[in-house]
């Protein structure tokens, strides 16, 4: 079974809604969504990802899964391996500074590292988004769009 696993955040303000969207067989087989007060977009993207990762190893523990995103900051960090670095020099960035986000960093890298330990095949592919005109495969765009939807809505809905 093919699993793709869509995140997606949204921010206004300091007030950001979170969703994610699992496909199965290109078909859809569940989704969450959320908010957080006094958040930014970066922590919206990680948010989803790390809820979408805790639902995974609770219920498909054992099974393959991409991760697509249109978050260059989330894809960029796992496929480029940036937090090796944070690992090594103590979540400093290139600058010297603390790395933003860092509590989230960190249980996103434990829920992935449960995965990478058993040899669970995980990727991350990173998707241009809210992009009419993307070249990207059209399934992946049709469901970054719904996660972004589902984002949004949560995020508004706090907000009312």
């Amino acid at each position: 079974m093919a699993l793709t696993l869509y995140t997606d955040g949204a921010c206004s303000g300091k007030q950001a809604g979170w969703a994610w969207v699992l496909v199965q067989d290109d078909k859809l087989a569940t989704y969450d969504s959320g908010t957080e007060d006094d958040s930014t977009n970066q922590r919206a993207e990680l948010l989803a990802a790390i809820k979408g990762f805790e639902y995974l190893n609770w219920q498909h523990k054992d099974e393959a899964v991409v991760l697509v995103s249109d978050s260059a900051y989330l894809v960029n960090c796992l496929v480029d391996e940036w937090y090796e670095k944070w690992l090594a020099n103590g979540f400093k960035n290139s600058a010297g500074e603390p790395v933003a986000n860092q509590s989230l960093w960190i249980d996103l890298l434990c829920l992935l590292e449960d995965r990478w330990i058993a040899e669970v095949e995980t990727d991350f592919l990173h998707i241009r988004g809210h992009n009419k005109r993307a070249t990207d495969d059209p399934i992946h765009v049709e469901w970054n769009q719904m996660c972004d939807e589902l984002a949004v809505k949560a995020r508004l809905t706090a907000k009312s």
